[in-house]
């Protein structure tokens, strides 16, 4: 998967409960709460090079964001969540469904390779965040996916996100689509 350069704009939104407006980073269909420090990168398939997932990093954690069309009369969560425990327990990555601040979420450690091609075991949550008609599955790594003062950052962050469905059409479980917006 390549990574695109980010150039965005940023949005001023409703105000915050401090007064203030909060800035957002305007995506197309996802608007991210810019943080100080946070660096965002958008995952392209590398065949179709569609946007297919954001990934913030802030410290020594990043969370991967994708946004998917999901029915509006049942939560998407619990079958993406059985899925990826099945599908870890097929690499034979052991895994934990606990709960956390979003409700059910998946913890494991992941066998990946670090900056240098080491092989290294990765702390890894998965989080599934259910709206009306989308999906948002998070994949949260480093210092966040352990209980610490970056999870609680990276949740708020994540429990901030807004989410534009759109009113078109769209089969369950299709990537909603994100934008690089023209800056100003």
């Amino acid at each position: 998967m390549a990574s695109a350069q980010l150039d965005y704009k940023v949005l001023s939104i409703d105000s915050d409960d401090d007064g203030l407006e909060p800035e957002y980073l305007d995506l197309g269909s996802l608007r991210i709460p810019f943080l100080d420090q946070m660096n965002i990168e958008l995952d392209l398939d590398s065949d179709t090079g569609q946007v297919v997932s954001v990934s913030l990093s802030l410290g020594n954690s990043v969370v991967s964001i994708q946004a998917f069309s999901s029915p509006s009369d049942e939560q998407a969560w619990p079958s993406v969540r059985d899925a990826i425990v099945s599908e870890l327990s097929n690499q034979h990555v052991e895994t934990k469904v606990e709960i956390g601040n979003f409700g059910t979420e998946i913890r494991c450690f992941m066998p990946t390779l670090d900056e240098h091609g080491t092989q290294i075991v990765q702390n890894i949550r998965f989080v599934g965040v259910d709206g009306p008609r989308w999906f948002l599955r998070c994949t949260v790594g480093g210092d966040a996916a352990t209980p610490s003062q970056e999870s609680r950052i990276i949740d708020d962050l994540i429990s901030k996100i807004q989410v534009d469905r759109g009113d078109s059409p769209m089969p369950p479980g299709e990537l909603l689509p994100l934008a690089i917006s023209d800056s100003d």
